[in-house]
């Protein structure tokens, strides 16, 4: 009986995996199966969009060629200038594409007289050593263009740089100007100070020696430098009695001296007001700062005198 069911069990066993197997064989066979028509699927769709195009070409080209028999000689000349037309077009568009925008030269219009300044130059032998001669002709023209580009680039940073170092030049001669200016100026005021007072010497030397000119008499008075309000007195009252003496012959002269006088005066007075003031200006401070002091300590003492009276 073991054995009998022993057997059973692995039978059963065998069988659940046979059906397992044949499922998984299903599977494969039906994914496969969709996927061969799906790639079928696509591939006549593919074929039926390439038929419709090839359709689609044969009508416009039957087309053009019933429009051909139909046209007049003169339609027929129009439509050639016109295509004509358009090849130049596109020609000067390629031409525009050689050149950058920075390089304002055509095939017309530049400085080397070349009419052929625009067609890309194609150097056989340097093809065949660096090993590019199977490049076709677009290719030749892209490279061509972009060392154009990569020339044309090289140019507008040289020629930035060469700008800066100009500039930077010009600021640096600015700036030496500028130098050379203030040293001049210094060098002015020093030879204007020195004349000035070799001047000065040739004067007290004249006046001394008793052959002064009038020149000598006047800068005495521009180097006047005040004397005090005492000796200023003295000088009005002489210069009085000079106009007395002298007749009045030079009145208008001794006026002058007088009025000098009279503002020199004037002057010191100012100062020493303004020197007063300031001194009765201090002591006003200290004795308000003494007032205030003496204020608060005998506010303060009456307020601590009736705190004790309230609490007696």
């Amino acid at each position: 009986m073991g054995k009998r069911s022993r057997s059973r069990s692995r039978s059963k066993h065998e069988s659940k995996r046979h059906h397992k197997i044949s499922k998984k064989h299903k599977k494969r066979a039906s994914s496969s199966s969709s996927d061969e028509v799906v790639a079928l699927s696509s591939s006549s769709f593919d074929q039926r969009l390439e038929q419709i195009r090839i359709n689609k070409q044969k009508l416009i080209e039957a087309e053009k060629r019933k429009m051909k028999e139909r046209e007049t000689p003169e339609e027929k000349r129009a439509r050639r200038i016109a295509k004509k037309l358009q090849k130049d077009e596109k020609r000067k568009a390629l031409i525009q594409n050689v050149l950058p925008e920075t390089i304002p030269y055509t095939d017309t219009n530049n400085p080397f007289n070349d009419n052929n300044l625009t067609d890309v130059f194609v150097w056989n032998k340097k093809l065949q050593t660096e090993g590019k001669s199977n490049l076709s002709k677009k290719q030749i023209e892209k490279m061509s263009r972009d060392r154009i580009v990569r020339n044309v680039a090289e140019m507008e940073e040289l020629k930035r740089n060469r700008d800066a170092r100009q500039s930077m030049k010009e600021d640096m001669e600015m700036i030496n100007r500028e130098q050379e200016m203030k040293q001049h100026s210094d060098w002015r005021k020093t030879e204007d100070h020195f004349h000035l007072n070799q001047a000065k010497v040739r004067s007290k030397l004249r006046i001394r020696e008793g052959r002064a000119k009038p020149v000598d008499l006047l800068a005495r008075y521009i180097a006047y430098t005040g004397e005090d309000d005492e000796d200023l007195d003295d000088l009005v009252a002489d210069i009085k009695v000079y106009k007395v003496l002298d007749g009045r012959k030079n009145d208008n002269f001794w006026n002058d001296i007088t009025a000098i006088a009279q503002s020199e005066l004037k002057k010191i007075e100012r100062r020493k007001s303004e020197n007063v003031h300031s001194t009765i200006q201090d002591d006003v401070q200290k004795v308000f700062k003494v007032c205030s002091l003496i204020c608060t300590v005998i506010v303060e003492s009456e307020t601590i005198f009736d705190w004790s009276r309230k609490k007696c």
